[in-house]
């Protein structure tokens, strides 16, 4: 019996050890899959990147516009190609605009490219967000815009008809037809003209402006504005008293006449403005 016991104690240690072994591995195993769930966990799309290529010196100007706010924001930077790009001309980067989820749901997203030297385009996304507010990324469309780096303002046109022929007329320059055009621009207008002594017709003005009366020189065509408010078109040439303000251009004299007639005529102003 006293020698078994040495034995015994041995097996004892082995059995003792084996168990220890059994939990180290066990634990092991929780840690692993602790790690690996992490790993997972940090693949899920929390945020996501929109790129775009450009260079120093471009002018590219970007223009983000969010449809709903609430879903989704952005931030945005450049990312440099070369880590000398202070030194180098012309340096490319990576305009970067990274996207988060606010809240579940989707929002169109419109990317504007602008460029004086390069092709201009608007891009379209749907972005798409869910309820662990990971993100989804779809291009809707890719459009070529046009953009004039000269923009012109808008120019305005006076326009004018005769018993309802639309002709070609010419505004004067004076302080007159400078006050008559912006009224002008509200709304056009509808004069009767009442014959005058067979050389002219004669109406009256819904409100006054300032003229400058004069004796002037005019020809068939001429249209005249005088105490304030009186126009006169003339279809005969002869003196007047009044500042011209405007004279029609595609009509001679007798093609005028027979166009107003004998009697009453009616006289359309407005103003269109140029795109």
């Amino acid at each position: 019996m006293k020698k078994l016991l040495p034995i015994l104690f041995i097996l004892l240690i082995l059995l003792s050890a084996c168990g220890n072994s059994d939990k180290t591995d066990d634990t092991s195993d929780k840690e692993d899959k602790q790690e690996s769930d992490s790993k997972s966990s940090s693949k899920e799309r929390k945020k996501a990147d929109i790129k775009y290529y450009s260079f120093d010196g471009s002018g590219v100007e970007y223009t983000v516009t969010i449809d709903d706010p609430e879903v989704v924001t952005y931030d945005q930077k450049k990312k440099y190609k070369s880590l000398n790009h202070l030194k180098e001309t012309g340096s490319g980067f990576d305009m970067i605009f990274r996207f988060e989820g606010l809240k579940k749901g989707e929002s169109i997203v419109t990317i504007s490219e602008s460029s004086p030297i390069a092709d201009s385009y608007i891009d379209t996304y749907r972005i798409i967000v869910d309820k662990k507010k990971n993100i989804t990324i779809e291009q809707i469309s890719h459009e070529p815009v046009y953009f004039d780096p000269y923009p012109m303002d808008p120019v305005a046109v006076l326009g004018l008809a005769l018993n309802g022929e639309y002709l070609s007329v010419y505004p004067c320059d004076n302080k007159t037809v400078d006050e008559m055009i912006p009224i002008l621009s509200r709304g056009e207008i509808e004069i009767t003209l009442e014959d005058q002594d067979g050389t002219e017709k004669i109406g009256t003005l819904p409100w006054t402006v300032e003229t400058d009366d004069e004796e002037i020189d005019c020809s068939s065509g001429d249209i005249i504005i005088s105490e304030g408010n009186k126009i006169t078109l003339c279809y005969t040439d002869g003196d007047r008293n009044g500042v011209k303000f405007a004279y029609i251009t595609d009509l001679n004299e007798e093609e005028l006449k027979n166009l107003l007639g004998d009697g009453d005529a009616t006289i359309t102003l407005f103003v269109e403005y140029t795109e």
